[in-house]
């Protein structure tokens, strides 16, 4: 399911890489659901800071005490995990000069929220 404000502006962000961390949060969230299945929506928005786009599903969830470290290199708690994934996607948004947070209860889901600048085209100025 999607739910995109109309009229966005253009992301100040290599296509190729967003495709890349989209992808890869996508995938987790299906991994996450395993057998049962799940839903996953995808929101934006305008916000503050430009965009925002929230990857929202009704998965397993992440622990609290692990959601300070998805964002580590090689943690994962999935069997057969590389734990890179996540940290890939932190790198990917830094790069573009966005940044990626997660909120996720466990039993309940995960919110993937991405903020990125945009350029506004009549004054040529980032928000």
């Amino acid at each position: 399911e999607m739910e995109i404000e109309e009229d966005l502006p253009d992301l100040l962000c290599n296509r190729l890489e967003l495709k890349s961390a989209f992808l890869n949060v996508s995938i987790n969230a299906l991994q996450a659901f395993g057998a049962t299945g799940g839903e996953l929506r995808v929101e934006a928005e305008r916000c503050d800071r430009g965009v925002e786009l929230r990857f929202i599903d009704d998965g397993p969830g992440i622990a609290a005490e692990h959601l300070d470290r998805v964002f580590v290199p090689y943690f994962t708690r999935r069997e057969g995990g590389t734990g890179l994934g996540l940290s890939i996607v932190k790198r990917i948004a830094e790069r573009n000069g966005g940044k990626v947070d997660i909120d996720s209860v466990e039993g309940e889901g995960t919110v993937v929220r991405f903020q990125f600048p945009v350029r506004d085209l009549e004054t040529g100025e980032v928000s």
